[in-house]
């Protein structure tokens, strides 16, 4: 399981919601959070399709 999670991480990069920056409370970055998410859901969407056209493939 941990070599899924690091090869996503390499496609998709290291999540860093979180900016502590300078003082005391930090502050969240949204955006980049959506941004993270929808990378994922095409990342399972592409990866999906293309077992789905192997299978086809294979059954043939």
């Amino acid at each position: 399981m941990n070599t899924v999670l690091e090869a996503l991480r390499q496609i998709l990069g290291t999540p860093e919601f979180y900016d502590a920056g300078s003082g005391y409370s930090g502050s969240w970055d949204y955006g980049l959070m959506i941004e993270y998410f929808v990378g994922a859901v095409i990342l399972c969407i592409v990866v999906s399709s293309v077992f789905r056209l192997l299978g086809k493939l294979v059954s043939r």
